[in-house]
């Protein structure tokens, strides 16, 4: 009798310690206060081994804990369809694991503290990989990137831009070796497809050619003429006109003095003021203009030695000598917009005007047709370059000669795609590389109040026509979104990323801000809202996933920041200029900056 209650005491003792080891091992948890739920195991009052966590976003982790963390083999699959599978250390992805993104870009290799940091492969959904080394996130060290059209770079990388010596080859064959800086040329050498040293690049002090100069051409509609885009508009930029100084043709005022000063400038390695957009851009460490160009087609720049124009010979024509518009932008004018004509004559009691500012002239057209057999590349801006008939007639000649391999690069509101009974992709499905930049700065109410005449409606159903039609995988025929910055988007910023976020529109900038007027400017806004905004939007980008869309990345940030905070352009009386204008536009439109810009509604009496 005595012995055997003993062991029965001890069998009950045993009994209860594996009850309690069950139930501290083997547990489903109920939603907490945070809603959080839990199914797996514990081991001494934490969450230990195998299990599952479900967060009330919807994301969730699968695999094995320790002391509560994350630890060891698991995948977390966030709500939106992202998941990382792979290595986990109190909490953290540690070691080797795999990183997939909804629209099929994935990075494969090592990870530290939550970043990818050492060895791997980042591949996007466009076909674009990089092979290499990785530091905090970004490409650094050794690495190669291969272009879904073949190009290819081999070499050095920091802060996730080509930085150090390496060699980058096109599609073609042809190449840039030697060294670069900051993602752009430095000092490198051009090699033809034959394996001919063409010209050294370099960006150096030197250095001051451009491509714009000897083979570049822009005409407005009012009839100014200048070598780029970037130099019209400036104060030193007017370099000679087919109206304002009689009746001129293009070939003389392309070699009159000023240009030729411009040149020789060039040629001395000075930095001439009718230039000087890009020689800002540059001392502040971004890309500019210039450097796009002469990266673009280095070869234009082969036996340049004299300011005096050997020929007529032009490589990139900038199409925009009529304002024929459907929009009349609040950041635009008269001169680039018949509809701004139209209200400008309107409010100042004028004759009434169908708003039509154009140069077409016999010499136009010579000057232009005489060079598509040289052409490489045509912009066509306005005004809307879809309702310009000189756009279509240009077309028409590349079609009939067969020059669809010519470059043509296009800024469009996208509201209207086809022209008496011509659809612009029925030319754009024979050309074999072009880009259309669509001009769009918000979303909604935003959009139609900053671009007055945008239909949002039908935005998108245009670009959701252009995503199913173009932008695919190795695609030299693409679209992409030109969002230029002003006082009226900062506050919508953030939607607009979003926007274009789940739309899985990945090929975008936002490094253009209004200068002209300057009272558009984004300093005109107080100080503290801009740093409230620059603080939102770095959050914004630290928070969500563009990892994939690299157009988003340091430079825009960067930018961004440097513009709100440290660019003071606008004086108080630009600031008054701005509620004057706003004033006087919305009484005009019958429209309300606080109804489709809200925020000004809590900054307007701070705008002094």
């Amino acid at each position: 009798m005595s012995n055997t209650q003993p062991k029965r005491r001890r069998r009950g003792r045993e009994k209860v310690k594996r009850e309690k080891r069950r139930r501290e091992t083997k547990i489903e948890r109920s939603k907490n206060r945070k809603g959080e739920k839990f199914i797996g195991e514990f081991k001494g009052g934490k969450i230990n081994g195998q299990g599952t966590y479900i967060f009330p976003t919807g994301d969730m982790y699968v695999g094995e804990f320790k002391d509560g963390k994350k630890h060891g083999q698991g995948t977390f699959t966030w709500s939106g369809g992202r998941n990382y599978v792979g290595e986990w250390k109190d909490g953290k992805p540690i070691g080797l694991g795999t990183y997939t993104w909804t629209d099929g870009s994935k990075f494969v290799g090592e990870w530290k503290d939550d970043k990818r940091h050492g060895q791997g492969t980042l591949t996007f959904h466009d076909g674009t990989t990089y092979v290499g080394e990785f530091k905090n996130w970004k490409q650094h060290g050794q690495g190669t990137l291969t272009l879904p059209d073949g190009a290819r770079y081999v070499g050095e990388w920091k802060n996730g831009v080509f930085h150090g010596q390496g060699t980058y080859t096109f599609y073609n064959g042809e190449k840039y070796e030697g060294e670069f800086k900051d993602g752009k040329t430095w000092n490198v050498k051009y090699y033809d497809q034959q394996g001919n040293n063409k010209k050294i690049m370099s960006n150096t002090q030197e250095n001051k050619l451009c491509v714009y100069a000897w083979k570049g051409l822009q005409v407005s509609p009012n009839g100014d003429i200048s070598m780029c885009c970037f130099q019209h508009g400036t104060s030193d930029g007017y370099l000679g006109g087919l109206q304002k100084d009689g009746e001129r043709t293009i070939a003389e005022v392309r070699r009159s003095d000023k240009w030729n000063e411009i040149r020789q400038d060039m040629l001395d390695g000075k930095e001439h003021p009718a230039c000087k957009k890009c020689w800002a851009i540059e001392r502040d460490g971004f890309y500019s203009g210039r450097q796009y160009i002469n990266d673009k087609y280095p070869e234009s720049l082969e036996g340049i030695d004299s300011a005096e124009l050997k020929d007529d010979v032009l490589h990139q024509i900038d199409i925009r000598q009529s304002n024929i518009c459907n929009m009349k932008c609040l950041n635009c004018n008269s001169v680039y917009s018949s509809l701004w004509a139209i209200e400008e004559a309107q409010e100042h009691n004028l004759p009434a005007t169908n708003g039509v500012k154009e140069i077409a002239n016999d010499d136009i057209y010579n000057y232009l047709y005489s060079n598509i057999p040289h052409i490489k590349e045509f912009y066509f801006a306005g005004g809307e370059p879809l309702l310009n008939p000189v756009h279509w007639n240009i077309m028409k000649e590349l079609d009939a000669i067969g020059r669809h391999d010519v470059k043509l690069v296009y800024n469009t509101n996208l509201l209207k795609l086809d022209y008496k009974g011509k659809h612009i992709f029925d030319y754009w499905d024979k050309f074999t590389n072009w880009h259309a930049g669509v001009s769009l700065d918000a979303i909604g109410d935003r959009a139609e109040y900053c671009r007055a005449g945008t239909k949002w409606p039908t935005m998108l159903k245009n670009l959701q026509l252009l995503k199913e039609t173009y932008n695919k995988p190795g695609e030299t025929r693409t679209f992409g979104i030109d969002c230029t910055v002003s006082a009226l988007n900062v506050g919508g910023l953030i939607d607009f990323f979003e926007f274009l976020r789940q739309m899985n529109i990945t090929n975008y900038r936002w490094l253009n801000y209004v200068y002209a007027p300057i009272h558009l400017h984004v300093s005109v806004l107080p100080l503290q809202y801009r740093h409230k905004m620059v603080s939102q939007v770095e959050t914004y980008f630290e928070e969500t996933d563009f990892s994939s869309i690299t157009p988003i990345g340091e430079d825009g940030f960067t930018f961004f920041k440097n513009q709100m905070l440290n660019n003071e352009a606008a004086t108080s009386k630009d600031k008054q200029d701005f509620k004057n204008f706003i004033i006087k536009k919305d009484k005009t439109r019958k429209t309300s900056i606080f109804d489709s810009c809200p925020e000004f509604k809590d900054i307007w009496d701070d705008i002094e």
